[in-house]
């Protein structure tokens, strides 16, 4: 039997059961999207209407499902790290799971997003 909250459900779990580390960078990505958006894992968008958030954010222009408060209040040379981290956490988010990245490479990301926006 699956346990989980659905919404940090990766694909591959929610429909088949299978669970891999990449499953834990998926529910990784969420929490990121999460973060940088200011909305949850399952969008309502009407009464019986519901969209997962790494879906929304896809069908989207990427910058503008930003969190309006970060768009205000972050400097405008700390836009690009912010639409990094954007990035990263649809990469995290593909439904394949060969396109993921490993947790290794998202620490090594993060530190060069972390990097990059300490020298502008």
């Amino acid at each position: 039997m699956q346990a989980g909250t659905p919404g940090y459900m990766a694909p591959e779990y929610a429909y088949d059961a299978k669970l891999t580390l990449s499953s834990d960078v998926f529910s990784f990505g969420v929490v990121l999207l999460e973060l940088l958006t200011a909305k949850r894992a399952i969008l309502k968008l009407g009464k019986d209407d519901t969209i997962l958030l790494f879906s929304w954010v896809r069908q989207n222009p990427l910058v503008s499902t930003l969190d309006p408060h970060l768009q205000v209040f972050v400097m405008p040379e700390e836009q690009p790290a912010v639409v990094d981290l954007l990035n990263l956490a649809v990469q995290c988010t593909d439904e394949r799971i060969s396109r993921r990245p490993s947790m290794a490479d998202i620490a090594r990301a993060i530190e060069a997003i972390s990097a990059r926006s300490a020298h502008r």
